[in-house]
């Protein structure tokens, strides 16, 4: 056997372990809401300043529902944070792909 150490060369590389599974679990419980509502990937078509604004619009009133004390959607029975995260990666996700053209 070697004394040679183990090697590998990740740095600078996103670390995903890193990331909560419960926080993915959120995000993809209001996917699935979002996909029986109003079909499967729909979300992807948003474009420009005024679909990702409406993202942002939506994230603040879950935001502003959850300060008020209501801590779950009414309609879903989702948390307001699970919808007000959902919402803001739906924003940065047209911001990328609207810069990205």
């Amino acid at each position: 056997m070697s004394d040679e150490k183990f090697k590998k060369f990740d740095s600078g590389k996103t670390d995903y372990s890193l990331f909560e599974p419960s926080v993915m679990q959120m995000y993809c419980e209001v996917a699935q809401m979002g996909a029986a509502k109003y079909g499967r990937n729909n979300w992807k078509k948003a474009s420009g300043e005024t679909d990702s604004n409406r993202y942002l619009a939506a994230a603040l009133r879950h935001l502003m529902a959850h300060m008020s004390g209501e801590l779950h959607d009414k309609e879903s029975g989702l948390p307001h944070l699970s919808h007000a995260l959902w919402n803001i990666a739906a924003v940065q996700y047209v911001r990328n792909k609207d810069e990205s053209k």
